[in-house]
């Protein structure tokens, strides 16, 4: 999880084939997109935790294929305590206690073929979570409340995210951050979320780490300061709606992809667009920047700071039945 990080106003079960293609004529919503019915633009529901039960988490983390969310991130970083994760009346809790940003994710690094179990999603989905918390448990030199995303390619550490054309270990690959709360400068009825198109060989592109393009404001987008329009102060402490569209670039739409964010299903004055050029040559830039994204496959991870509980009353993901990969 990138923690520079943008400020928005705002599974498909089983293996898959890294190499398929992602999209097909008609992947776009049909109409204007709802967030209240995704059904009506033509999506289904592929993924939906209600959270009545701890069993659809691998507590134990076992890492089969037989789950909803996994306690085990990749790269080799720790595991969130099962202590920190708790189900009861419907709602999950976590409660970090150490600052990971990173508590379950709905796949786990395996070591088979593919390199992960679980669910991760291609081609288009609407992503959306309910989410409550205290702001004023929020410490951010601790981490904070998270829903976000990263694509399997380069987590899964396979090297898929290899950059077609350019030297051995030359990465390419998305961070799609939904939902951040780390926007205390700007007000409480603030979140924050960003896009990050990441590429080189780690510290040697850039001695840092990744290279990146990013609508946080350090490059190529300026749009990541967003406040809620026409609202009081937001009571986070109470569930809120955190939606994200994802409309892959194909040849229904003239290659054209985009993300746009809902906030309690209202749409959000911020989107992100690109073309789908192929694979292009680095840096990501201009309409470019962000393709990477449509021939990727994300996994959804739910997260938090040290002591800052963050409540989830459910997550879905909805699919063009066609398109999804």
């Amino acid at each position: 999880m990138n923690y520079k990080i943008a400020y928005l106003f705002i599974s498909i079960t089983g293996s898959i084939a890294l190499t398929q293609p992602l999209f097909a004529a008609g992947c776009s919503p049909d109409g204007e997109f709802d967030p209240n019915k995704p059904e009506a633009s033509g999506y289904r529901k592929v993924f939906d935790d209600e959270f009545d039960s701890i069993s659809s988490i691998d507590i134990n983390n076992n890492r089969t294929g037989n789950y909803n969310w996994y306690i085990q991130p990749f790269f080799g970083w720790r595991p969130m305590p099962s202590d920190d994760i708790s189900v009861a009346d419907g709602v999950l809790m976590l409660n970090g206690s150490s600052a990971v940003g990173y508590g379950i994710a709905t796949a786990a690094p395996a070591d088979n073929e593919q390199g992960y179990v679980g669910h991760v999603f291609g081609g288009g989905a609407y992503f959306e979570a309910r989410i409550a918390y205290d702001p004023e448990t929020v410490d951010y030199k601790n981490g904070w409340p998270s829903f976000w995303a990263m694509a399997v390619e380069h987590m899964a550490q396979k090297k898929a995210d290899q950059w077609p054309g350019q030297l051995t270990g030359y990465e390419h690959f998305i961070e799609d951050d939904f939902f951040e709360y780390d926007t205390s400068f700007a007000g409480i009825s603030t979140f924050g979320g960003a896009i990050h198109d990441w590429y080189g060989v780690y510290k040697v592109t850039c001695p840092s780490g990744f290279c990146k393009v990013s609508n946080d404001g350090t490059s190529l987008f300026n749009n990541f300061v967003n406040k809620l329009q026409n609202t009081e102060a937001i009571d986070w402490t109470q569930f809120h709606t955190i939606g994200q569209l994802w409309v892959a670039g194909n040849n229904d739409n003239g290659n054209i992809g985009y993300i746009q964010t809902y906030f309690d299903a209202v749409a959000t004055n911020d989107r992100v667009t690109w073309v789908d050029q192929g694979d292009g040559a680095p840096p990501p830039s201009g309409v470019f920047a962000f393709s990477i994204m449509d021939k990727q496959h994300l996994v959804v991870i739910l997260g938090t700071g040290k002591n800052q509980p963050m409540k989830i009353d459910r997550v879905r993901v909805w699919q063009i039945p066609e398109c999804a990969k």
